[in-house]
């Protein structure tokens, strides 16, 4: 009887946990790819290219990603889009007012 006992307490902490585990896996594989497909971007903007718009395709930890960056009068702007772990497609963008 005990070991029955001890055998379903094992198997419900493993039930419990293991899900919380793996999304809390999951989430931080998806902030972490966030945070570096956002240092990606910022770096590109940084670069001063001659010609406007870009498109670029980059691969950033195993996750394929398009980079769009337009000039304006005074202002960039620049996106990065990607699908994230979750199957979703994910966008990010930055804007920055250019001052001379």
């Amino acid at each position: 009887m005990d070991m029955l006992v001890t055998l379903t307490f094992l198997l419900a902490m493993i039930l419990i946990f293991l899900p919380i585990i793996q999304y809390t896996r999951d989430e931080h594989h998806l902030l972490s790819t966030r945070s570096q497909m956002m240092t990606e971007l910022y770096n590109e903007m940084l670069n001063d290219q001659e010609e406007y718009p870009i498109y670029k395709q980059v691969k950033i930890n195993h996750t394929p990603a398009s980079i769009e960056i337009n000039l304006a009068d005074s202002s960039a702007s620049g996106c990065i889009t990607w699908e994230n772990i979750k199957r979703k497609q994910e966008s990010k963008c930055i804007y920055v007012k250019k001052g001379f």
